[in-house]
């Protein structure tokens, strides 16, 4: 009877090491050669400097601490110390020569520039709920159309839910309905519903201290045709009516400023400036 295969004899794997000093990078998958699929890359911390941390922040859809195929990235915060990262290839035994993997390490922001760091951003996980004519109560995603953008059927009543939301920031609503102008927050309701009362405007903008940390897009298209921003300044035409929203809400990424801790004594093969941040050539173990 065959024995099931062990994948010790199908997959090889190739690691490189990185040194890194405390702040924030951004590890890309760049391009992948040599293979009919893309090579996977897989990146932890390596057990070698013990006063260092690095957490790794994966961005909606990825891998937790994985690099699947070119456009991929990571963002590594190292704290309390240098770190060295540890960036292995897994591939076939007889292509782990052949597959080609390009990657790139890019620092963020560094402790002497005052620039402000490059930002990435992270989808937040909201939702839409809102009455539409003779549909009822219908709930969306984050940057999926509630109702349609093309239909005339009411968009009668909007509610935004931010489960995950802080303390310090939130989103400010309001829609204008006849004479009324109705005003929420994040959770409540704004317009009507089983009165057929058309919301003639509607906008949406971020509030609270911590309202930068976060990105606010999308459309309200009304049946004259129009799509208008969020932010309500622009109006449709007279007569029209709100048919369809689409709200995006995005987490900015970004370091903090602070000081950071003296390093640890340098080692003459993992010192950061020996194992120097390449740029765009393949890595290979």
């Amino acid at each position: 009877m065959p024995q099931p295969a062990d994948i010790n004899d199908a997959i090889a794997v190739r690691t490189v090491l990185k040194a890194l000093k405390p702040g924030l990078y951004v590890i890309r998958y760049i391009a992948a050669q040599g293979a009919t699929e893309a090579t996977p890359l897989g990146v932890g911390q390596a057990p070698l400097y013990p006063s260092g941390q690095v957490s790794i922040t994966t961005p909606e859809g990825g891998t937790e601490g994985a690099l699947q195929r070119p456009g991929d990235y990571l963002v590594l915060n190292v704290t309390g110390g240098n770190v060295v990262v540890a960036i292995s290839k897994y591939a076939p035994k007889p292509l782990i020569d052949k597959a080609g993997v390009h990657w790139r390490i890019e620092p963020l922001a560094q402790g002497s520039q005052q620039a402000s760091a490059p930002r990435l951003e992270t989808t937040e996980g909201v939702s839409l709920t809102g009455h539409i004519e003779r549909r009822g109560d219908v709930t969306v995603g984050n940057g999926e159309w509630l109702g349609n953008p093309d239909g005339q059927a009411r968009l009668e009543g909007v509610q935004v839910d931010w489960p995950t939301r802080p303390a310090t920031a939130d989103i400010d609503g309001w829609c204008q309905v006849g004479e009324h102008r109705l005003n929420g927050q994040a959770g409540d309701y704004l317009g009507t519903r089983r009165r057929a009362a058309p919301i003639a405007r509607i906008g949406f903008q971020l509030q609270g201290a911590r309202a930068d940390d976060y990105r606010l897009t999308g459309e309200a298209a009304y049946s004259d045709g129009t799509r208008l921003p969020l932010d309500g300044t622009r109006r449709p035409a007279a007569g029209a009516h709100l048919v369809a929203l689409k709200l995006h809400l995005q987490h900015r990424v970004r370091e903090t400023t602070r000081e950071q801790p003296t390093p640890p004594p340098r080692s003459s093969w993992l010192d950061p400036e020996v194992t120097h941040i390449t740029t765009d050539d393949t890595q290979e173990a």
